[in-house]
């Protein structure tokens, strides 16, 4: 009796399931036909959908000249519907990251009520809108096309030969353009907020030609150079340094080197290396952007993190002598920085998450979490085992110095820390450079 409801019901899921498969890969191959075809130039959004029948198009371009080429061309943006309160953009670029580039947008309200304008980017604070016509003409929206399976918007207008725009000059038959494809929400007021995917042709493309154009998903070099730089900083120099300035001041007896202790040479040295690394990686992600960017907890904890690292040097410069009534209050000051600096940065690298220009695997975040529980217990240790060490200090009369009472372990401990960090930060920065969007 079991086998047969077994078989009863899993004959009834085939007979639900099996009738829509076919409609979305038949629909997906109904979009990208004349693409594989050589009939028009083509560009997806994912990447893959023109080439895999079995990957659906979030969003794809198809583009053909007219039969004079000097009335224009025919662009065809396809959108999936089922986002309510969503736009589309399909963009022409000189330089392919979507700055004071011209674009053309299609929206679906969160009451399914469709519209559709022009416009041009302002670098990454927002965008202006164009009065219908500037850039294109016969702009039409229509929630599906009768060639097609339902679930897609499709947005078709002939876009202009040349266009003069906020002082810049477009011409799709003299120049080659990076295609822009992007998508996100729309705010309460119907605007276009900032986009929650986007793609860009690798190299800029004579818009004449026929084909499939396939975008590079790897993430840009500088952002890759930024995420090492940062990763190197803060989980592989800077957590070394503030183990070394708080759990290692009694050690090396009391050797010095030109007059200053060894435990302040390696924590001020590991210091400004991880102020020069922390320097280079704000400048690699500013050069790749172009100017500030606040838009995500990523950029304030960033800043946050960055603010309270440059003020511990500069705050160093104007401490007061070791046995000052008043050193205290440096000593408080400097430790809350430090910390706060450190946890902001710890906080910056996990809010990677929330980006949508970064996709890093789960195990990134997994050796970050690792690290994270072994900092604290190292911390943990270590001050168990001062705390041990004074209470038996005090009560034995050992003839060794109290700075030398458990010298071996707290050696041994700083030395497995160092291979820890080294390996898990070599990890990191391994993914960082390998992984793609």
């Amino acid at each position: 009796m079991m086998i047969d409801l077994y078989r009863r019901l899993i004959y009834s899921l085939l007979i639900c399931v099996l009738p829509l498969l076919p409609l979305q890969i038949n629909c997906n191959n109904d979009l990208i036909e004349p693409c594989i075809g050589k009939e028009k130039l083509c560009f997806g959004l994912p990447s893959q959908c023109t080439t895999d029948p079995t990957v659906p198009c979030k969003q794809l371009v198809r583009m053909i000249s007219m039969t004079n080429p000097k009335d224009g061309m025919l662009f065809e943006m396809f959108g999936s519907n089922g986002d309510l309160g969503h736009w589309y953009a399909v963009g022409l670029s000189t330089d392919g990251r979507m700055g004071d580039d011209i674009f053309v947008h299609c929206d679906i309200s969160r009451s399914g009520k469709l519209s559709a304008g022009e416009g041009i980017t302002r670098g990454h604070s927002g965008v202006t809108t164009l009065t219908r016509g500037t850039i294109a003409r016969n702009l039409t929206v229509t929630s599906g096309d009768p060639s097609l399976a339902e679930g897609y918007l499709v947005c078709r207008w002939i876009q202009k030969v040349s266009a003069f725009v906020h002082s810049r000059s477009f011409s799709i038959l003299d120049n080659r353009y990076h295609i822009l494809l992007a998508n996100g929400p729309l705010n309460d007021d119907g605007s276009i907020a900032y986009h929650d995917e986007r793609s860009s042709s690798p190299n800029p493309v004579s818009l004449q030609s026929v084909g499939i154009v396939i975008a590079d998903t790897t993430t840009p070099t500088l952002i890759r150079l930024h995420g090492s730089l940062m990763t190197i900083t803060w989980i592989g120099i800077v957590s070394l340094a503030i183990i070394i300035a708080r759990h290692y001041k009694e050690s090396w007896d009391e050797k010095t080197m030109c007059g200053v202790k060894i435990w302040f040479i390696l924590h001020r040295s590991l210091m400004i290396l991880a102020i020069i690394f922390a320097i280079l990686g704000i400048i690699s992600i500013f050069v790749h952007v172009g100017q500030w960017r606040g838009n995500s907890l990523h950029q304030y904890l960033g800043l946050i993190s960055s603010v309270c690292m440059i003020f511990q040097p500069f705050g160093a410069l104007f401490r007061c002598s070791p046995d000052h009534p008043k050193r205290s209050y440096f000593n408080w000051i400097h430790w809350a920085s430090g910390n706060i600096a450190h946890l902001a940065a710890m906080g910056t690298i996990f809010s990677v998450l929330t980006l949508k220009s970064v996709k890093l695997p789960d195990p990134f975040y997994w050796i970050l979490a690792s690290h994270i529980v072994i900092y604290v217990a190292i911390h943990l240790i270590m001050q168990s085992h001062e705390s041990l060490k004074s209470y038996a200090v005090t009560s034995t009369s050992s003839p060794s110095p109290a700075s030398r009472v458990g010298e071996g372990f707290r050696q041994f401990m700083l030395g497995l820390y160092v291979v820890i960090i080294t390996v898990s930060t070599v990890i990191l920065v391994l993914i960082i450079i390998l992984q793609s969007k």
